[in-house]
């Protein structure tokens, strides 16, 4: 996400005769807290961008974080990730639809749902569980490697999975899974077979979010200077090519600093409730 929006912005910027100097660290860690507590020791200066792929929010929610989300500025959010369920492609193995898992579940039988990332990977299953009135007897199975979980998948082990379709797209096109719901409330056109979240009346539409923060203090005109930076980049061609080939444009990925601040605090709330259910 960072270069791809960050380069383009700068060369844009550069021929309308702003001159904007980036330097890329890659900082590694106690998945992003290690970044994270580097910005904050830094002057509220706007010098320093923290690129928050889902760092903070977690954290907080799990108790792992020594700050709040009172430290932070919000530049923008670049991408909205959209939520997918899938099961196996098998003939006779899996569940062809939702519907056959929501029934299963509803008969008394436990239905053993897939997540890899901890919280973040478990979110829309907890949440959509919860909406269906099936959370009681679901389980959900953690895994530290995405390959395994697919392979359990597809094969039985275990009833469905979480995944980002960019990440499962070629799997789905083989036939070895089927897409069972997606979190948005209209069809995608170019997935018209798979049913939604809302018009099955779950108002489950999580999905991952990735985006830019600075520390608390900062300057809103400084904030404003990044986020409108940002926006540059996201409708350069290099961007817009990006979003095509990893399958980002099927939501509005851009939120201005407010408007994420406000994700962000939702995004607490929804981990906080899978910590609990995950008894983490």
């Amino acid at each position: 996400m960072t270069r791809g929006v960050m380069n383009p912005a700068q060369e844009l910027a550069s021929e309308q005769g702003v001159d904007v100097n980036l330097t890329f660290e890659n900082i590694t860690g106690a998945n992003g807290l290690n970044a994270a507590r580097r910005v904050l020791n830094n002057p509220a200066d706007g010098y320093t961008l923290f690129p928050s792929t889902n760092s903070i929010s977690p954290h907080i929610a799990t108790g792992q974080a020594d700050f709040t989300l009172d430290d932070w500025g919000y530049v923008a959010r670049v991408q909205h990730d959209t939520s997918w369920l899938y099961s196996s492609g098998r003939d006779g193995t899996g569940h062809d639809d939702i519907s056959s898992l929501v029934e299963k579940a509803q008969g008394g039988e436990t239905v053993n749902i897939g997540a890899v990332g901890g919280v973040t990977g478990a979110a829309f299953a907890v949440l959509l569980a919860d909406a269906a009135d099936i959370i009681d007897n679901t389980n959900i199975v953690t895994y530290q490697d995405a390959g395994r979980m697919t392979t359990d998948t597809i094969s039985g082990e275990i009833d469905a999975a979480y995944g980002e379709i960019q990440e499962l797209q070629s799997q789905y096109e083989a036939g070895d899974i089927s897409l069972i719901v997606v979190g948005v409330e209209e069809r995608l056109d170019d997935f018209p077979d798979v049913p939604t979240t809302v018009e099955n009346g779950w108002d489950v539409t999580y999905g991952l979010s990735r985006g830019f923060n600075v520390k608390a203090g900062t300057p809103d005109e400084v904030t404003q200077f990044w986020s409108d930076f940002v926006q540059l980049g996201m409708g350069s061609d290099q961007y817009q090519e990006l979003e095509q080939e990893t399958l980002l444009y099927f939501r509005e990925g851009y939120q201005g600093p407010e408007g994420f601040r406000d994700t962000m605090a939702n995004e607490v709330s929804i981990y906080e409730q899978v910590v609990e259910v995950l008894d983490m």
